[in-house]
């Protein structure tokens, strides 16, 4: 009778640990399932980014080579009026451009104030820019508008023009690889010393940070935050998620 106890309880033990085993398992499968994704993959965060800096989308490339082209009128005698101390302008522009690589169509409207020293000497630019269109690359579609809040320095002094500031990018996208997701979102960078060359207008440093807020797929929101390097050769290093991935600008 004993050894029939003794073998009873080592089954009864087995099943005990088997259901143990099962329910931790079942546990652990569950948390996994619960686990939220990312709504958007890198790819897709590195697209809307790209998308953003491009001189060809009208982007931050093309719209800080617009600030300094008026801050340059000032640095010429009669240029834009005069140099016009204190005194607000604007201007409006309509772009399009096609190429196998992208598309694009913006209508932009410049608004600046330049201001000078004592003795009427440029020193800065106040510039605001804004940008309202679509574009489609290789891996995004987009219409979106965009908003520059600047300051543009070293107008008659150094090699280059500084800029700091901030700059917008808001609207819906559609992304062409993987899933081919649809989301909005909206970008925001914070610009710190993006120099432009004098003699190109191009960019050749600066840093600046970014971060990307939206809604995707059944109204999953997401918000993703990372790094832009220019560099000296006409390229951004974008740094999200503690990767580099570099492109072109121009």
């Amino acid at each position: 009778m004993k050894l029939a106890f003794q073998k009873n309880a080592q089954n009864l033990f087995s099943q005990v640990t088997f259901l143990m085993v099962l329910g931790l398992m079942a546990t652990s499968c569950n948390k996994e399932t619960e686990e939220p994704q990312d709504v958007l993959t890198e790819e897709e965060i590195v697209a809307v980014v790209e998308g953003a800096m491009l001189a060809d989308t009208d982007g931050l490339a093309a719209q800080s080579e617009d600030a300094v082209y008026i801050a340059e009128q000032y640095t010429v005698k009669d240029g834009l009026g005069g140099g016009p101390c204190g005194e607000t302008m604007d201007s409006t522009v309509s772009y399009n451009y096609t190429d196998p690589r992208i598309t694009a169509s913006y209508n932009s409207t410049f608004i600046w104030t330049l201001n000078c020293n004592n003795n009427s000497i440029p020193q800065s630019l106040d510039f605001d820019r804004t940008a309202e269109g679509n574009y489609e690359t290789a891996r995004m579609i987009s219409d979106d508008s965009a908003v520059g809040d600047w300051l543009v320095e070293n107008i008659v002094t150094g090699a280059n023009y500084v800029i700091n500031g901030s700059y917008s990018r808001e609207g819906s996208q559609t992304s062409k690889v993987r899933n081919q997701n649809a989301f909005t979102s909206s970008l925001q960078v914070s610009l710190d010393d993006l120099n432009l060359d004098k003699g190109t207008r191009r960019i050749v440093s600066g840093i600046a940070s970014f971060t990307l807020n939206g809604s995707g797929t059944a109204g999953r929101s997401f918000s993703y935050e990372g790094d832009l390097v220019f560099n000296g050769n006409g390229s951004v290093t974008i740094i999200v998620n503690g990767h580099s991935h570099t492109i072109d600008l121009y």
